[in-house]
C-alpha cells in the first residue's frame, strides 16, 4: 500500500508492506526514516570544478597561487611522456626523465613514491600515459594527462600546503593527497 507523506513542503508516498505477523515497530522506524531518505534523494549532487568548467581557475589564477606557496606549485606532466614524442606537444614541458630511465624503473614503487607527478599503480590513473615497454602499453592509447592531478603542490611547509587547500577549497577544486602510507593498492 502506499502511504502520503509531507517533509519539508514536499509531499511524497512511501510504500508499506503489511506482513501478516507483527512487525509494527520496525515499519514505524522505516516509516519515520522515509522523510530522511527522502530528503537526501532530492539533495543535488556536489560536483567538484573540473578543467572543462567555467569555473575552473584561470592561468593567471595558478601563478597567483604558485607565488603564494613559494613556487611549489607543479604543473602535471605524466612521468612517462618522455616515452611519447608526439604528446610533448601536449604538455607545457616534456618530462625530465628519459624514456629509457622510465622503462628501466617503470616497476619500482620506490622510484614512483620519489616522484610528485607519478603514482605506484598506473590503474588508477586509467592506465593514461604509460611507457612503450610496459605490459599494458599500446600505440592507440597513447599518453594524456588522465586521473592525474592537473596540479601538484610539492611543499613540506604547513603555511604553503593551508594555503593551497584553502585555495583549492575556495574555487571548489577537488584535493588529493599523496602518501606511502601501507596500502598495498596505490591509495
Amino acid at each position: 500500500m502506499l502511504v502520503p507523506y509531507t517533509f519539508q513542503g514536499v509531499t511524497s508516498v512511501a510504500h508499506l508492506l503489511v506482513l501478516p505477523f507483527d512487525i509494527s515497530g520496525m515499519l514505524r522506524s522505516l516509516i519515520l526514516a522515509a522523510p530522511a531518505l527522502a530528503s537526501a534523494a532530492a539533495t543535488p549532487p556536489f560536483c567538484r570544478s573540473t578543467p572543462s568548467d567555467a569555473s575552473w581557475p584561470t592561468v593567471s589564477e595558478w601563478s597567483s597561487l604558485n607565488e603564494t606557496i613559494g613556487g611549489s606549485l607543479i604543473r602535471t606532466v605524466p612521468v612517462a611522456s618522455s616515452c611519447w614524442p608526439d604528446a610533448n606537444g601536449t604538455f607545457a614541458s616534456p618530462s625530465p626523465r628519459s624514456c629509457q630511465e622510465v622503462n628501466d624503473k617503470w616497476t619500482n614503487g620506490t622510484w614512483h613514491s620519489e616522484l610528485p607527478e607519478s603514482i605506484d599503480y598506473q590503474l588508477y590513473a586509467n592506465n593514461s600515459c604509460l611507457p612503450d615497454e610496459s605490459g599494458s602499453w599500446t600505440q592507440k592509447q597513447g599518453c594524456k594527462i588522465g586521473a592525474l592531478p592537473q596540479y601538484i603542490v610539492n611543499s613540506t611547509e604547513e603555511v604553503d600546503v593551508a594555503a593551497a587547500m584553502k585555495w583549492a577549497a575556495d574555487r571548489n577544486i577537488r584535493i588529493v593527497v599523496k602518501g606511502t602510507g601501507h596500502d598495498l593498492n596505490g591509495r
